[in-house]
């Protein structure tokens, strides 16, 4: 594909320079000529006040050298929520450059940077972007994201060894989203400060299937929950996490709704809250339940084994209402040390659970339950651990029978 460069549209790139129109009259022209936009390095300062949503089609094509070529975004107080960039057609391909939002105090909300349509075979390599979100809601640019499913179908994306800070939501399947997502590969990336979340999937208006997130770290995100991987829907499945690094503030893997067909392994944790957490409860009357979660080979090491500390290694909990009726869990093999709770379980809880081989070590309780003693924990070593096991209803002596304590 030939090519041509951003400064032929008198782009100045000193950073002082507004080049606003000239990257606007480059992106037309490529659009209009099928030829690839090249970033050379330099920092090209952007006003996106005077920039319109510019649909990127069929074999559009942007690139850089780098980290040293910046697109630099200047927000003014007046700036509303903005989506720069939607993606509609195929072969579409973002690589080597930087873009820096530089934040001001916005409550109205802050950028999306891409917004899909209709897209297939999208390549986002060796990106790195700063969006300057806040950790506070309300304030600089809130609602900031790098992607946003909104409508239309998006399939075979490969997000690769790019690097996002400072960002309210990473990439979004928001929950008023349709259209269907399937095949997309997100390998050596690195998510860091994130408000809510690194990888947020919500679907319960469209579908989500074969996503894989492989060797990407996740460091220090913000809130709570829906952090640095997924909240599932009746339409997510096909899910699978390995050799990703979970560190910090925030929850690492965190399940709800149903996301099926979910595949956990050979993953490093050190969370300051849970590992991982499942939930599934009812939506307006329906019941969805997950159909398998295979959680194998994991590390997990909180750092501290207080009691009140809120910390829980795995951690799987429905409503009263019974809502794991159909899920199958596979539970093993799992190394977790230095938390509150090992392992945790609601009160309902099926008997498709099984949960054995797992070495608990240096916890406050290596098991806790709401109810009963799931059957299928079985095997599990508990070494160092303040409580083996707590049960509201049930005789710890069933624990002890069909699992290891060791002092």
């Amino acid at each position: 594909m030939n090519t041509t460069s951003i400064t032929n549209f008198g782009a100045v790139g000193d950073g002082v320079a507004d080049d606003t129109a000239a990257l606007q009259a480059a992106l037309v022209f490529t659009l209009a000529h099928l030829v690839c936009l090249y970033i050379p390095s330099g920092t090209y300062k952007i006003i996106p006040d005077n920039l319109p949503t510019v649909v990127l089609q069929s074999n559009f094509c942007m690139r850089g050298d780098g980290v040293s070529s910046i697109l630099d975004f200047h927000p003014t107080e007046n700036t509303t929520f903005k989506i720069l960039w939607k993606l509609m057609g195929t072969n579409i391909w973002l690589s080597d450059f930087k873009i820096n939002w530089v934040g001001v105090d916005n409550p109205s909300g802050g950028p999306i940077l891409f917004e899909t349509g209709v897209s297939h075979n999208v390549v986002m390599n060796n990106l790195e972007v700063d969006m300057g979100v806040s950790q506070k809601e309300g304030t600089r640019n809130y609602f900031s994201a790098i992607w946003l499913a909104h409508t239309g179908n998006a399939t075979h994306w490969t997000i690769t060894n790019n690097r996002f800070y400072n960002i309210d939501y990473g990439f979004l399947k928001a929950n008023w989203g349709t259209g269907i997502q399937k095949h997309w590969l997100f390998s050596n990336n690195h998510f860091e400060r994130c408000n809510n979340g690194a990888l947020s999937f919500n679907t319960p208006n469209g579908v989500m299937e074969n996503i894989r997130v492989v060797g990407n770290t996740f460091k220090d995100q913000l809130r709570k929950r829906h952090i640095g991987g997924v909240a599932g829907g009746a339409h997510a499945r096909g899910f699978y996490f390995s050799h990703n690094t979970f560190s910090g503030m925030g929850t690492g893997l965190h399940f709800e709704e149903g996301a099926q067909e979910v595949i956990i392994s050979s993953n490093w944790f050190s969370m300051e809250v849970n590992a991982m957490e499942f939930l599934d409860n009812a939506v307006s009357g329906t019941q969805r339940y997950p159909t398998l979660y295979v959680v194998t080979n994991n590390i997990i090491n909180g750092g501290h084994k207080e009691r009140q500390s809120n910390t829980r290694g795995i951690w799987i909990i429905w409503d009263s209402s019974g809502m794991a009726g159909g899920a199958d869990f596979v539970i093993s093999g799992n190394v977790i040390k230095g938390v509150e709770r090992c392992l945790s379980f609601g009160q309902e809880l099926n008997e498709r659970l099984v949960v054995t081989s797992n070495y608990c070590s240096e916890c406050y309780y290596c098991v806790f339950s709401g109810g009963r003693i799931p059957r299928g924990v079985r095997n599990n070593v508990c070494h160092k651990c303040s409580k083996e096991a707590f049960y509201r209803w049930g005789p710890l002596s069933e624990f002890r029978i069909h699992n290891i304590v060791t002092a």
